[in-house]
């Protein structure tokens, strides 16, 4: 049963499928007993059974999704398989791995990049688990990043919580950074502002501590084959080698690390050099920074003239400026960024607004590439599936698999697509090797060539079809 439905396509084999008042709804696999309400884009490449969305905006399953219940999302990727999942109230949400039993509730960036099972987060700003997370439960973070697995584990009014080892039956409250790197059993901790376990801690509590180490120190200007290393006031000059855990409260300048496991930045960090890192964290601003082999870089204040390379998971929550990219399978910017270039992404996500903000921005190799704002003069290259939700004015695609527009896309060109749909309206348009082309509001001087069907759903003129299947003007 279908009502108020703008765009649906299902190219597998639909069965019991409701869906009330979508815009954008493509099921590319099969899809059985789904019910979807409110939805502007929903695109499951995979499989979907007993799955039900509400008020999305953007949903993508390129997996297989089951017992799913999504409310209130803005953006919710799930790459790989999902089952007995709810969310709520998310602004962005990745499952990379597999995930079941999940409930999330007013989060701003999730990302679970390997499994996820009897998880609940609630008002979280970044949580990323790369490992696994059973039964664990977060309250008000900030940032949250498991590394390997946690079960059991509940955190409340946290700004940073990682976890790289295993953490079970563990409380938190009130922290500020909070590091467990190897396993942590019936833990409680209360007012901390840095915690760090390396080594394993059983039946400890913690009441209003300023700096807590366990299992070793580090202090001096030049630190080589260190466990832990923390400067709480400012860093000049520093060269660490061999580093587990290295940590700068205040600010650094001309600081270079090599071989880190964890490196957090509070303040502000010029003229730093990373190699080898496994977690990098800038929470105030970075500028001159060069990332190498990352496994996980956030930058929540502002970065510019900052490359990174090598990296799975690369976050900017305020704007960047000047920013190259290479070898990342997860980036995200939530504000603004400029003269961006992207190269070998899998998922490529940019939040912020405005026309004027994103400008000169290349992509390439790109798995999923999402704009909610606006793009200008943008080149995107051998992606998989690209929307745009604002309005995209000269803007080239190169083999793309699914490209929406949901807003209006003018001096567009595209080339080598599967499935292309225009939401909005779009003027000088020129489509090549189409499989399926959409156009829901009016088009004008229009050029198609190869196209296998094509849909136009306002008005059309001044419009030159060339060797077409179907074509259909409603």
């Amino acid at each position: 049963m279908y009502r108020d439905l703008t765009i649906c396509i299902i190219v597998g084999s639909g069965q019991e499928i409701m869906y009330r008042d979508l815009t954008i709804c493509i099921i590319v696999g099969s899809g059985q007993e789904i019910m979807y309400r409110d939805l502007t884009i929903c695109i499951i490449v995979g499989s979907g059974k007993e799955i039900m969305y509400r008020d999305l905006t953007i949903c993508i399953i390129v997996g297989s999704g089951q017992e799913i219940m999504y409310r209130d999302l803005t953006i919710c990727i799930i790459a790989g398989t999902g089952q007995e999942i709810m969310y709520r109230d998310l602004t962005i949400c990745i499952i990379v791995g597999s995930g079941q039993e999940i409930m999330y509730r007013d989060l701003t960036i999730c990302i679970i990049a390997g499994t996820g099972q009897e998880i609940m987060y609630r008002d979280l700003t970044i949580c990323i688990i790369v490992g696994s997370g059973q039964e664990i439960m977060y309250r008000d973070l900030t940032i949250c990043i498991i590394v390997g697995s946690g079960q059991e584990i509940m955190y409340r009014d946290m700004t940073i919580c990682i976890i790289v080892g295993s953490g079970q039956e563990i409380m938190y409250r009130d922290l500020t950074i909070c590091i467990i790197v190897g396993s942590g059993q019936e833990i409680m901790y209360r007012d901390l502002t840095i915690c760090i376990i390396v080594g394993s801690g059983q039946e400890i509590m913690y009441r209003d501590l300023t700096i807590c180490i366990i299992v070793g120190s580090g202090q001096e200007i030049m630190y080589r084959d260190l466990t832990i290393c923390i400067i709480v006031g400012s860093g000049q000059e520093i060269m660490y080698r061999d580093l587990t855990i290295c940590i700068i409260v205040g600010s650094g300048q001309e600081i270079m690390y090599r071989d880190l496991t964890i490196c957090i930045i509070a303040g502000s960090g010029q003229e730093i050099m990373y190699r080898d890192l496994t977690i990098c964290i800038i929470v105030g601003s970075g500028q001159e920074i060069m990332y190498r082999d990352l496994t996980i870089c956030i930058i929540a204040g502002t970065g510019q003239e900052i490359m990174y390379r090598d990296l799975t998971i690369c976050i900017i929550v305020g704007s960047g400026q000047e920013i190259m990219y290479r070898d990342l399978t997860i980036c995200i910017i939530v504000g603004s960024g400029q003269e961006i270039m992207y190269r070998d992404l899998t998922i490529c996500i940019i939040v912020g607004s405005g026309q004027e903000i994103r400008q000169e921005i290349m992509y390439r190799d790109l798995t999923i590439c999402i704009i909610v704002g606006s793009g200008q003069e943008i080149m995107y290259r051998d992606l998989t599936i690209c929307i745009i939700v604002g309005s995209g004015q000269g803007i080239m695609y190169r083999d793309l698999t699914i490209c929406i527009i949901a807003g209006s896309g003018q001096e567009i060109m595209y080339r080598d697509l599967t499935i292309c749909i225009i939401v909005g309206s779009g003027q000088e348009i020129m489509y090549r090797d189409l499989t399926i082309c959409i156009i829901v509001g009016s088009g004008q001087e229009i050029m198609y060539r190869d196209l296998t069907i094509c849909i136009i759903v306002g008005s059309g003129q001044e419009i030159m079809y060339r060797d077409l299947t179907i074509c259909i003007i409603a």
